[in-house]
This record gives structure tokens, C-alpha cells and sequence, in this order.
């Protein structure tokens, strides 16, 4: 049996329509003849129906007591002569079940009464099914996963937010506050997040990391994912606990850190070790009275000064892994001139864009540059005052170019490099294959070389 509101002011329409829906055989519970008074009895009675005039005593008409009405969930139908189209469109607004012209009769009444009884169980069948869907979805999405209202207060959890949190379900829907959650440091950004998401949501991150604090006072890393759930300003979220993964990731950031500090150390020594060699060979070679002996050692201490430097370079560099070669080859050129003694006899122009190189790449490069360098001041300007020398490295595209040139005598014509029989030419033939470079040789004034290469990754190169 239906139990139906009659709203009607009208005392003789009440006595007439409550007997003929009693003849119909539904039940009446009450009957109001204000709009408030409707209002009220509705949420106390809960009908499953409500058959309402428009006209109603009072300054509330029935139109608007159903706006109020419709919050309830209660299907409203109304009774009533007003035909203007004023009213109709005004009490569509509602979204009423039925609209019915007085005089009406009593078949048309049932009808339109059963029709609106049906109408809603199916909407409230169908809604519950929806919620149902949804609920066993929410349950089971494998994380912990909770709606948050307006107000921060937690309204529905799952059983995975329980087991992150410790709390039960009891303890926290409609009662906790979302932010009652988090360590004390984190509750202002976490507070500021909720608020802007309703406010601006395109300047809220819907992903970030925070802390959690448990009913144990444990402390769990977690990383939220936040959406605001349209149409509502409540907002759904899924919370993953991080706390393993941060603990790898700290322990990896000190792994990174011992070993860092580990390779400064051997790049320190190794640095340490050829600075050793080089001061040997610098004793060896004023041991010698021949001066062609003296030059080989000399020449040698140069490639080793060439080979330390890069080391100290990485061993003071922040990136352990490359160095600066602009400032590297600035020093060693300095350092070359300072071991002549030509200062004052060769001017040395550099232009190096700030290219960052690998150990792998640098070590020949700067060889490369030691045995040019070398060369040229040894040999291409005899009897001359003053030389000059240009050294050029630049990055085109995914490779480097080296530029090499003095205004000295220029190589002779017959010298091969693949065929020469000095070691200092012989080792840069022997460093341009081992970067997989092309050089180029102009002869035209004084000597320019060019050479183009790229920096192979250290694997490939061991598998050549």
C-alpha cells in the first residue's frame, strides 16, 4: 500500500480526494494546507508520494514548496486548474511526476498515481544498481581509494584505505577530516591543494607525494592522485603507499654517493700517480746531456701532464662523469707554453663553445691537441720571432669538430702520416682511429687540421 501527502487548501477537495484515494486503496497519511507545513511533514512522514495544488494558503505556493521537496527524493504530482503556461513551465522546474488539470477523474488520478509509483522504484532500482556497480568497483580498485566532501571530511572509504590508514570504517566515514591524516609539517600544503582544486583545479597538481600518519603513529610514504568528481565539489582519491620505494631510493642516492666519492678518489690518485710519472721523466730527462733524448722525455712528460689533467679536472668537475673541455684545453695549452718557455714568442687563440666531454672522448682529444701543439712549437716556426697558433672545437649536429692551424713553415708535402716515422704524428693517426674520426690536412698556409669526430659510448667502443 501507497502511503500519499495530500497539500491542498481547500477543505472540501481534501475531504473528497482523501476518500477516493482510500477507495483506491492507498493510504493517507496527512494532509497541509502551507507550503512550509509541507515541507516539514514530508521529512518527517516521508510519503511515497505527494499530491500537491499549486495554489496553496500562505506566502510559499506549491511550486516552490516542491523545489524544496525535490531534495527528498519524494515524487510530486501536481493538482491543480492553472493552465497558463507561466505555471507549466515554472512547475516543470521541479521536475514534478505528473500534472494533472482539475476536474479530474478518478481513473486518471489512479493512473497517473501508479505510473509515478512505478517510475520511481525504477529510478531508485536503477540508482541502486548504479551504486551498487560502482560501490564494488570503488571496493576493489586494489588501492586505497576515498571520497573527500567539501568540508575535508572523509565520507566513504574502502577496505585498502582501512588497512593503509589503521583506522576502520566506522572511525573515519563522516567523521575524520581528510587532513587529520598527515604528518603536521605536510597538513598546510595538503589543506591549500584541497582548497585551490575547488577554486582554480588547473593550478593544483592531481599527483604529488606526501606523508601519512597512521593510528600507530606510523609514518607511511604515499603518492596521491586527486580528481574532482564532476558535477560535485567532492574530490576522489587513490593512495599508494611509497614508503619501500623511497627507502630503495635513499639507499640507491647513498650507493650513488659512496661510489661518486669513491671515483673522485680514483681520479685523485690516478692524477697523483701521473704527476709522479711526470716529475720521473722531468729528473730522467736532466740526466741526459744529449739533447734529442731530453726532447723524447720531454715530449713524453707532455703526454702525461695531458692524461693527469683530465683527471683533475673530473676530480674537481660536480659532474664526475665529463668535464668542461674549454677549461681543460685553456690549461693545457698554458701548461705547454710554460714547459717551452715560448710565452712571449707564441700567441695561442682559443675558441671552444661549453662543451662537456666523457673521459673516453677527452683523453684523445686532449692528446690530439698535446701532439699538435707540440709539433708546431718545436717546428713550424724556426727562426721567427713570433708564431701563432688556433685551436677551434665545436659541436655540429651529433658530432664535434676540431680545428687545428698555426701560420708556421707548413708540413712538408712528403710526410705520410700512416707512413711517418715520428711518434708524435704516428699517435695522432693512432687517436683519430680510436675516436672513429676523418682528418683533413691544409697545406696551403702554415698547417691546418680538421678533424671530425664523435663521442662513442664507452660499451660500443669496448666492442670495436
Amino acid at each position: 500500500m501507497a502511503h500519499i501527502l495530500i497539500v491542498e487548501d481547500e477543505v472540501v477537495e481534501v475531504m473528497n480526494l482523501k476518500n477516493n484515494l482510500q477507495l483506491m486503496g492507498y493510504d493517507v497519511l496527512a494532509v497541509a494546507s502551507y507550503g512550509d507545513e509541507a515541507i516539514e511533514k514530508a521529512k518527517k512522514l516521508n510519503p511515497d508520494l505527494i499530491l500537491m495544488d499549486v495554489v496553496l494558503k500562505g506566502s510559499m505556493d506549491g511550486i516552490e514548496a516542491a523545489k524544496h521537496i525535490k531534495k527528498l527524493k519524494i515524487p510530486i504530482i501536481f493538482l491543480t486548474g492553472l493552465l497558463d503556461d507561466g505555471t507549466v513551465n515554472r512547475a516543470l522546474l521541479s521536475e514534478p511526476y505528473g500534472y494533472i488539470i482539475k476536474p479530474y477523474d478518478n481513473r486518471k488520478l489512479k493512473i497517473s498515481i501508479e505510473v509515478a509509483l512505478y517510475k520511481d522504484r525504477m529510478e531508485k532500482r536503477f540508482k541502486k544498481s548504479q551504486e551498487d556497480y560502482y560501490h564494488t568497483i570503488f571496493e576493489n580498485t586494489g588501492t586505497a581509494t576515498a571520497i573527500i566532501e567539501e568540508d575535508k571530511t572523509l565520507s566513504l572509504v574502502n577496505t585498502e584505505f582501512t588497512n593503509l590508514s589503521g583506522y576502520s570504517k566506522e572511525d573515519i566515514e563522516h567523521k575524520m577530516k581528510w587532513t587529520n591524516l598527515f604528518v603536521p609539517e605536510d597538513i598546510p600544503m595538503v589543506e591549500d591543494y584541497h582548497h585551490l582544486r575547488r577554486v582554480n583545479p588547473d593550478n593544483v597538481p592531481k599527483n604529488y607525494e606526501t606523508r601519512l600518519l597512521t593510528r600507530n603513529n606510523d609514518i607511511k610514504n604515499v603518492h596521491m592522485i586527486v580528481a574532482m568528481i564532476p558535477g560535485t565539489k567532492k574530490s576522489m582519491i587513490s593512495v599508494f603507499d611509497i614508503s619501500e620505494r623511497k627507502i630503495a631510493e635513499n639507499n640507491l642516492k647513498e650507493s650513488l654517493k659512496q661510489k661518486e666519492i669513491l671515483l673522485r678518489e680514483i681520479h685523485h690518485r690516478v692524477k697523483n700517480n701521473l704527476q709522479v710519472i711526470s716529475s720521473l721523466l722531468s729528473l730522467q730527462m736532466h740526466q741526459f746531456d744529449d739533447t734529442e733524448t731530453a726532447d723524447i722525455l720531454n715530449e713524453c712528460r707532455g703526454r702525461v701532464r695531458a692524461m693527469a689533467m683530465i683527471h683533475e679536472n673530473l676530480y674537481q668537475s660536480k659532474d664526475i662523469n665529463n668535464i668542461d673541455f674549454g677549461i681543460y684545453l685553456n690549461k693545457l695549452l698554458s701548461a705547454i707554453i710554460r714547459s717551452y718557455q715560448v710565452d712571449n714568442t707564441i700567441n695561442i687563440n682559443t675558441k671552444v663553445e661549453s662543451l662537456y666531454m666523457g673521459i673516453e672522448t677527452a683523453m684523445p682529444c686532449g692528446l690530439i691537441i698535446n701532439e699538435l701543439s707540440t709539433n708546431s712549437i718545436k717546428h713550424a716556426f724556426p727562426n721567427r720571432d713570433q708564431g701563432n697558433i688556433f685551436v677551434e672545437l665545436e659541436s655540429v649536429n651529433d658530432s664535434y669538430v676540431l680545428t687545428y692551424a698555426d701560420n708556421g713553415i707548413g708540413l712538408p708535402e712528403n710526410i705520410n702520416f700512416a707512413n711517418s716515422k715520428k711518434l708524435g704524428l704516428l699517435v695522432v693517426e693512432t687517436l683519430v682511429n680510436q675516436l672513429n674520426g676523418v682528418m683533413e690536412i691544409d697545406r696551403s698556409y702554415g698547417t691546418k687540421f680538421v678533424i671530425k669526430f664523435r663521442e662513442l659510448p664507452y660499451q660500443d667502443r669496448m666492442n670495436l
